[in-house]
Formats: C-alpha cells, structure tokens, sequence
C-alpha cells in the first residue's frame, strides 16, 4: 500500500462552482500542465490552456477521438490547434475504445479529477471534482501521461 502526502478538495456539482475553481488553480501553473479528457467543450477552459501556452506553460493534451470529433468539441480542438498547443486525439491503445479518463495535472504538485466532463452542461449535473494537491501523485500521472501519449501516437490510434 503507498502513503501520500497530500491536500483534498471535493467540489460537488451543481452546488459548488467547479468551473471557478479549475480556471483558478490552471491559472496557477508554472511549468507544465498535462491533460486527458473524454468531452471537452468547456471554452473558458480552452481560453485558460491557451493563455497559459502563450504564458509559456508546457501545455499538452490527450483527447478522445470519438468526442473530438462532435460539432461543439471541433471548435475548441481548432483553437488548441491554431495556438500551437502540442495535443493528440485517440482511442485505448489495449482495445481502441473510447479515452474516458477526466483528468489534468498542473506541475508536479497537483492533480484534478472526478466525473466532471470539461464541458457547459457538467455544471448542472451532479458531478463531482477533486482537487489533489500532492507530488507523488501528480508525477504518478504525468508518467501515466506520457507512456499514453506514446502508445496512442505508436499504435496508430489518431486522426
């Protein structure tokens, strides 16, 4: 069994304001931000991962295939794109289904996650997100990160 050292957070949506809260600690970045996500239609979420680009923040992205591809989502996915922002869309490298995971983490000090989609209508529904503050596990996931986005590039599972 690991012990982590850590700070929590819970958010529960619809009471508490998720969206707020996200942009917030994104804002907070330094060095590098890493995301995988199923849907991602939350466009003050892509106005913050492309600010935070332009900032000069290491931003980089793994989004499902299957959703980066619907009428709302394209639009966002043209914007990451047009910034330069370094991201990839794909399916399960072990079975080419769908990349459920709703995840970022922001440096190696935090990492966000829970069944909130970054998406307008997640705010309405009941969600929840939690806000990870610990090393360990913040570094768990951006080696989880980066043996993905290898995978998904090396078995041909993008556009």
């Amino acid at each position: 069994m690991n012990h982590f050292a850590f700070g929590f957070t819970r958010l529960e949506s619809p009471e508490d304001d998720i969206q707020t809260k996200l942009l917030d600690e994104l804002s907070k970045a330094t060095t590098k931000i890493r995301m995988i996500i199923y849907g991602f239609t939350l466009e003050p979420l892509v106005d913050m991962l492309i600010k935070q680009h332009i900032a000069g923040i290491d931003v980089r992205c793994i989004l499902d295939l299957t959703q980066s591809k619907g009428v709302t989502e394209r639009v966002q996915v043209q914007k990451l794109k047009d910034a330069g922002i370094d991201f990839i869309e794909g399916t399960s490298p072990v079975a080419g289904q769908i990349i459920h995971e709703k995840a970022i983490a922001i440096d190696d000090k935090q990492l966000i996650t829970g069944s909130y989609n970054f998406s307008a209508s997640a705010a309405k529904q009941i969600n929840h997100m939690d806000f990870i503050y610990s090393r360990e596990l913040a570094t768990d996931f951006n080696d989880i990160f980066d043996q993905l986005y290898i995978q998904v590039k090396a078995e041909g599972h993008l556009i």
